[in-house]
């Protein structure tokens, strides 16, 4: 949907998302749909280098054939899910 881009133009809050996540500390998982029309991937990816998060407890997960409503249907998304969780969970740091 290309059309939807002009009705930011009638949009009048902002939301500053990068100044937003520098704030989280938590771990954090994101999932990213390549072909997503509303939240291009480079947006995805300014907010997980924005993150506060430590690199080593964030994690960036692209899907090449994910759109915006359809990326939870993507082969692999819930398993990254799980597979984060598992690793930052119950993955004992030492």
């Amino acid at each position: 949907m290309p059309f939807l881009r002009y009705l930011t133009l009638f949009v009048l809050d902002k939301w500053d998302s990068e100044a937003s996540i520098r704030s989280v500390k938590c771990p954090a998982l994101f999932l990213s749909g390549q072909s997503d029309e509303l939240i291009p991937p480079s947006m995805m990816l300014r907010l997980y280098q924005a993150a506060g998060t430590p690199d080593n407890r964030k994690e960036l997960v692209t899907f090449a054939e994910g759109t915006h409503n359809d990326t939870t249907m993507q082969p692999g998304f819930f398993q990254a899910i799980e597979t984060f969780y598992r690793r930052t969970f119950f993955t004992a740091s030492l």
